[in-house]
């Protein structure tokens, strides 16, 4: 069964590089999953057509990319992660957004204030997604036609996503689907798990997340629940990625009574921004059906 869905995946992704004319300098071979974190940002990809504000901050805005087909599959609105720190920005993203372009989607992009920005952290970074999601029904203007809109995140962009779908009905864009790609769902209990390794990536991501909420989840619980998706009905057609080898978030993350938990097998943290990788394919996968 599953080496008839990989051929099925593979047969599709075929007819799409046959039918799109991508230029080949970005057509990303296959690697080996469980890439290396930084790797991403390494990557060739292609410059986005337009960089749009969508708020006077100068990090109030998105890269847009267009496919090279007036045939659009979707749009895609992609939100990066970095624990929720302006130590990361979307620069890591943009082969992704650049291999999501190839498949036929426009990709929207969106860079935010984040904790150590003025005015970032919650809820200031959660607000600037709103926004730069609402934005979104303006790009017609610049060539998006697609209105079939997937809501995508990675990381503590997932966690946004999934607490952004929790509230589908009150946005002034309708999402066909809500995407956390190794997302941080279950805030409370990524606070409170105690897994991490002394000085590795998962614990200085716990300590960020005390960075993005101002306070310790002993000092005030309220506020985690009050951004924890995990107790909130999410968006109808949710889906929860987690990868195997995950050394920053657990797979137990994935674990939301309302969403499809997908599960990565043999993938790292990176996997699902990784062109290349059997994670991302399972992600253009989600997209394509």
């Amino acid at each position: 069964m599953m080496k008839n869905s990989w051929l099925h995946l593979i047969a599709i992704l075929i007819s799409l590089y046959c039918n799109y004319a991508i230029s080949a300098e970005f057509i990303y071979p296959a690697v080996d999953p469980n890439v290396p974190n930084g790797v991403l940002q390494d990557l060739p990809y292609r410059a986005s057509d337009y960089k749009i504000s969508y708020g006077e901050n100068p990090l109030q805005f998105g890269e847009l990319w267009l496919p090279d087909n007036t045939a659009q599959r979707g749009l895609v609105i992609f939100v990066h992660g970095g624990c929720w720190s302006n130590l990361y920005r979307l620069d890591y993203t943009r082969a992704a957004g650049t291999a999501l372009s190839q498949l036929g989607y426009a990709v929207w992009s969106v860079e935010y204030r984040s904790t150590g920005d003025d005015g970032g952290g919650w809820p200031g970074t959660y607000d600037d997604v709103v926004t730069a999601i609402n934005f979104s029904k303006n790009l017609s203007q610049y060539g998006v036609t697609s209105e079939s809109i997937s809501l995508v995140g990675h990381s503590a962009g997932g966690h946004l996503v999934a607490l952004v779908g929790t509230e589908y009905d009150a946005l002034e864009v309708p999402l066909d689907r809500v995407i956390s790609l190794a997302g941080i769902n279950r805030v409370p209990d990524y606070a409170e798990d105690t897994s991490a390794q002394p000085g590795g990536i998962m614990e200085l991501c716990q300590n960020l997340l005390t960075d993005f909420v101002g306070v310790s989840i002993e000092e005030d619980a309220q506020i985690y629940d009050t951004i924890d998706p995990s107790n909130k009905e999410l968006h109808p057609h949710t889906f929860l990625f987690v990868a195997e080898l995950d050394e920053v978030v657990p797979v137990t993350q994935g674990d939301i009574t309302g969403a499809q938990k997908i599960f990565v097998e043999g993938a790292g943290h990176s996997d699902f921004a990784h062109p290349g990788t059997p994670a991302f394919a399972r992600l253009a996968d989600v997209l394509l059906d």
